[in-house]
């Protein structure tokens, strides 16, 4: 993808983790909001929004009763990731999105070759627990092969739609291709991606205007325009910082990098990593790592040592993956005995990781949290995009996934994960279906460019 646009570089420098909450009107509310920011649990409003994207009871009433029952002790078995969720309510999303993953991943099997054009994607449906596979024809016959190879068919929907996924993805790649032409003529396009869920290709306008709607439309395939959604995306940023300390290294922790004349970039903590190889003798040999986002580097001197806050040394990075368009980096552990599969959620609380995510297993609707920086503890939503492109402080991104809630300036870095799965590593801010998303780099992707072999804990 070429280069797109220039816009400001926002790396948090010196930011401290703000609880800010207004003083509950009742004892008995002040011991849930006590107990809510010891686990990281966002606002109330925020455990609405995220309560009313799984299709779950999302008033404020509801919202404030659990956590305050919860705080009590009397809703055993709950858990609290981005909210207080019941027993019963965890069952079902796990449910949900077991069967979502496996029909995903058979409806992408079944047209892994498609030819005829019939595949447009596939999405979990928040509002009714089903996951839904697009096609352009024979919904019912696509239907049927799809349910011989799950073992959740009642969970699969259909819907028949106009586009085939690989011609909005021809359109997508065509308009990147051709961004710098485009710019040149009146089109600043900034970003790209396949929205499955409106069966159209995403363009990113600066500005989003007539003009440059026509100038992109003329560079299209007659018919390609019906296929396209623009929006005006507004100037992305990066995101990177939590005030938690180790040791040992993990992951949602502050890291920094200073140069000799004060400056230095201070982000997030991703995951702890290793590579393995073989030595000729036959030996298992493990070389252990931290990974953060590539773009914390930027403004510091070459081969700038890491540190944790206090001043712990962590490592100097020896590899990024910026050139490829992937924002990831690797610091090889100074201290590997230092290692951990936990990522912190507060300054009391983690959360282990035993497994990352496959690269292909994601589906739209799907649950994404991110333990971080500003934004403080753990917040949570859903998938929105996994093919994302976009380009900030003339930096080209590719592979990117959009979470539906934001990250703010001091995320970047960060852990992305959902309960005790690994998947991605926090990279931006953008604007995108009518507000600002975090927007982040799959773990999958990022090992698989860094050269590692997995997530420590996996």
């Amino acid at each position: 993808m070429n280069r797109i646009r220039r816009t400001t570089l926002a790396l948090a420098l010196a930011v401290g983790a703000v609880a800010a909450a207004t003083a509950p009107a009742t004892a008995r509310a002040d011991k849930a909001s006590d107990a809510r920011e010891r686990v990281g649990l966002p606002s109330i409003s925020e455990q609405q929004r995220y309560r009313d994207e799984l299709g779950l009871p999302s008033s404020a009433a509801t919202v404030r009763d659990l956590n305050e029952r919860w705080a009590q002790g009397n809703v055993p078995g709950a858990t609290t990731e981005g909210a207080v969720l019941t027993p019963d309510e965890e069952r079902e999303l796990d449910t949900r999105e077991g069967a979502g993953h496996e029909i995903a991943t058979a409806a992408r099997a079944l047209f892994a070759d498609d030819p005829a054009g019939t595949f447009a994607g596939v999405y979990i449906d928040n509002a009714n627990g089903k996951t839904v596979v697009l096609v352009t024809r024979d919904a019912d016959a696509v239907a049927a092969k799809i349910r011989a190879r799950v073992t959740n068919g009642s969970r699969l929907a259909m819907r028949t739609v106009t586009f085939p996924m690989a011609r909005l993805s021809s359109i997508a790649d065509t308009v990147a291709g051709t961004s710098d032409a485009l710019r040149d003529r009146g089109a600043n396009v900034t970003a790209t991606d396949v929205d499955e869920v409106a069966n159209r290709t995403a363009i990113g306008l600066s500005p989003d205007t007539a003009t440059a709607r026509a100038v992109v439309a003329s560079a299209l395939a007659p018919g390609d325009v019906a296929a396209v959604r623009f929006y005006d995306s507004g100037p992305a940023t990066f995101a990177g910082v939590q005030t938690l300390n180790a040791p040992p290294v993990k992951g949602g922790q502050v890291i920094l990098s200073a140069r000799p004349d004060g400056f230095y970039n201070q982000c997030t903590s991703a995951f702890d990593a290793y590579r393995q190889t073989r030595t000729d003798a036959g030996i298992w040999v493990y070389d252990r790592y931290m990974i953060t986002a590539a773009h914390c580097k930027l403004g510091t001197t070459a081969g700038a040592g890491w540190f944790q806050t206090e001043l712990y040394f962590i490592g100097v990075a020896d590899q990024d993956t910026l050139a490829s368009q992937i924002d990831s980096m690797r610091v090889p552990l100074s201290k590997p005995v230092d290692r951990s599969n936990l990522v912190a959620i507060t300054s009391t609380t983690d959360r282990y990781i035993y497994y990352r995510q496959s690269q292909s297993a994601d589906v739209l609707g799907e649950r994404v949290c991110m333990s971080g920086a500003r934004t403080g503890g753990e917040v949570c939503g859903t998938l929105l995009s996994r093919s994302h492109a976009e380009t900030i402080e003339g930096i080209p991104l590719r592979y990117l996934r959009i979470a539906s809630f934001n990250a703010r300036e001091g995320d970047s870095g960060g852990s992305v994960l959902q309960d005790s799965t690994a998947k991605g590593i926090v990279s931006c801010s953008t604007y995108y279906n009518s507000a600002w998303r975090m927007c982040y780099q799959h773990v999958h992707t990022a090992l698989g460019y860094l050269g590692l072999t997995n997530v420590e804990g996996a």
